[in-house]
């Protein structure tokens, strides 16, 4: 497996930079790190080099597509992070070769706190996978200020080797990043090359291939539910504040919104989506989080489109939190505001097996449904064309089924007023899938 160390400084003396040699020296069997020492020969990110990229940028680009992973570590100037580091990652926006990317985030410097936070918010933007057990703090200013020392210090050789330990439970066995995404690859042949090239993602809801499939394929649910709430809030008056998106996937219904003049707000579990739905709708903000526990701002309405309470991808999802998120969207909505969402109901589930297959121009996509006690199960395996051949990716999602009278009567326990509805304007919605749109009372505080 595969290390790509960057430090965010360009001194020669740097600590952050012989702490990135020494993890390239202690780095445990079977995990092989590499130092990049081409930060300094980055030109300024500059957007119209985009379609012609100068030759650093393209090195640096592949350099970080073929890691299996990344281990940052860097200064903080004005508290901030460093120049440097902040010019690579912005010629990194965009580049698909970091989404899902498992990241290790090493602070060398207890006075670096602010650095630190703010790379994490840069990163997360990014749809990186930042890797808890792998980011730490390992105080070295004044004790051990170079490569030799390090790799001489018992403890600080046992903290870099942790470092790199936990972030190899992130990485999968098989082959690098390179003979997985990079056609033609001689890493392996036949089925065990097709094997090979699945990317490097952390098991996460809607990694990016499956995110991308449902996003270009999948979109009519999520632009129909927009259409009708904007519906709804022109009936009701409701002519301008902020719709709160849960389950935004690729931010299609915040588009929807945006595209009316509403301020949003969109939440997801899945990176992936985040950062398709920041590209569509940049004006909007979105977060990575799950309904269970993110705060929700104060709006005039709230939806939750496609089966997002359904999703058991949050081991807390159930009946009592699904009860405290309608609590806590009726405490968010203005008086007379309007939560409009679906859930799958016990008829949704399959009285056998079923297997479908769709198809795009770039794409294919298998999914096989079974019923289990209380729920569905839903294998996912998609085909995304990846230069010249297909790359294989899997995912299995579990849905918890609810019947629809429940959702009534905890709705009405909170003040919700009711509808069910069978549609989302003209398009019926599939079957089994249940229609809700909740209103707070005009006259609630």
């Amino acid at each position: 497996m595969k290390v790509l160390a960057v430090s965010g400084s360009l001194r020669e003396a740097s600590i952050n930079s012989a702490l990135c040699r020494a993890a390239a020296r202690v780095a445990p069997p079977g995990l092989e790190v590499t130092v990049f020492a081409g930060l300094g020969g980055l030109p300024l990110f500059n957007p119209d080099l985009e379609d012609a990229l100068p030759a650093a940028v393209e090195a640096f680009r592949v350099a970080v597509g073929q890691a299996d992973a990344l281990l940052i570590a860097s200064p903080e100037y004005a508290h901030g992070i460093s120049g440097p580091l902040k010019n690579a990652l912005d010629w990194l926006v965009g580049f698909e070769g970091t989404v899902g990317k498992p990241i290790a985030l090493v602070n060398t410097s207890p006075r670096a706190g602010h650095a630190y936070e703010a790379l994490r918010e840069v990163l997360e933007t990014m749809a990186t996978c930042i890797v808890a057990g792998a980011s730490c703090a390992i105080p070295l200013l004044g004790v051990c200020t170079t490569e030799e020392a390090m790799v001489a210090s018992p403890d600080v050789r046992a903290a870099i080797r942790a470092t790199l330990d936990a972030l190899a439970v992130r990485l999968p066995s098989g082959g690098s990043a390179d003979e997985r995404n990079v056609p033609g690859s001689s890493g392996s042949t036949g089925r065990e090359r097709g094997a090979a090239r699945r990317e490097t993602i952390p098991a996460s809801p809607y990694r990016p291939d499956l995110a991308y499939v449902h996003d270009i394929g999948f979109g009519h649910l999520a632009t129909g539910g927009g259409r009708a709430l904007l519906g709804e809030l022109r009936r009701r008056g409701l002519k301008e504040g902020t719709i709160v998106d849960i389950g935004c996937g690729g931010g299609i219904a915040a588009g929807v919104f945006a595209e009316s003049g509403y301020a949003v707000v969109g939440l997801d579990l899945s990176r992936a989506h985040i950062e398709i739905a920041r590209r569509r709708v940049p004006q909007a903000t979105f977060r990575v989080g799950s309904f269970v526990d993110t705060d929700l701002p104060r709006c005039i309405a709230a939806c939750a489109i496609g089966e997002v309470l359904n999703y058991g991808f949050d081991d807390r999802n159930g009946r009592a939190a699904r009860s405290v998120l309608f609590g806590r969207v009726f405490a968010a909505l203005a008086a007379g505001g309007v939560f409009l969402f679906d859930v799958a109901g016990p008829d949704r589930a399959p009285d056998r097996p079923t297997r479908t297959f769709f198809e795009g121009d770039d794409w294919a996509l298998l999914v096989e449904t079974a019923a289990e006690a209380g729920g569905l199960t839903r294998r996912i395996v998609t085909y995304r064309r990846a230069g010249g051949s297909y790359r294989r990716d899997s995912e299995t999602h579990r849905l918890r089924l609810i019947p629809p009278g429940d959702v009534v009567s905890e709705l009405r326990a909170v003040g919700f007023g009711v509808e069910e509805v069978g549609r989302y304007g003209d398009r019926p919605l599939p079957p089994g899938l249940h229609g809700f749109i909740a209103h707070k009372p005009p006259g609630a505080a």
